[in-house]
């Protein structure tokens, strides 16, 4: 009897101050800040020029690195083109329980284009963050931005992403001999002809 008037005042007090005992949802993605990440460049460490927040993975880096251009031309007035590629993912770094700490690709610092973008996902959301410098390959990162409940939520991986460079191609050897040999027998003909 005791158990069931406890029960129903305790109802009743969480009815009147409409108190719910529903565990939270999911949390959804957040609003980024520039300064959520920054990177070290040749004048010292900068901020994003940019920032977005998306629902999901960026997953093996497939299909977010085709939709980068319109992320960022569409949210942000950008008019990035050419096709990206997710240059390295650190997953390490979600074994460390942090929220904000520091990144490092510097071993792959020559290979890092500019512009690049740089992803850091937790929970079930990520923001990826637009730079427009050369960068060393290191940084910082905070996780607040990410989600929508305004909580540094544990890191699961930063991702880096760099525009595809086309490599000049060497002209082959048998170009340049031909070039010679057609030279020799212009200079030939002249001798000839004078």
């Amino acid at each position: 009897m005791t158990t069931k008037i406890t029960t129903s005042l305790l109802f009743a007090v969480m009815t009147l101050f409409n108190v719910s005992t529903a565990t939270a949802g999911p949390v959804g993605p957040g609003t980024c800040s520039n300064s959520d990440v920054t990177a070290n460049g040749t004048g010292g460490p900068a901020s994003a020029i940019y920032c977005t927040n998306q629902a999901g993975n960026d997953g093996n880096g497939v299909a977010f690195s085709a939709n980068i251009n319109s992320l960022f031309n569409t949210e942000h007035g950008t008019s990035l083109s050419g096709n990206w590629s997710q240059l390295a993912k650190n997953d390490a770094i979600g074994n460390l329980n942090i929220s904000s700490g520091a990144w490092d690709f510097s071993s792959l610092a020559a290979s890092i284009s500019n512009p690049f973008v740089i992803v850091l996902k937790a929970t079930n959301n990520f923001a990826a963050y637009l730079f427009d410098f050369t960068t060393d390959g290191t940084g910082t990162f905070n996780t607040v931005g990410i989600t929508d409940d305004s909580k540094q939520h544990d890191i699961s991986h930063i991702s880096i992403y760099t525009l595809d460079t086309i490599s000049q191609v060497p002209v082959p050897a048998a170009l340049w001999l031909f070039g010679s040999a057609l030279m020799g027998l212009v200079g030939i003909r002249k001798r000839y002809t004078a």
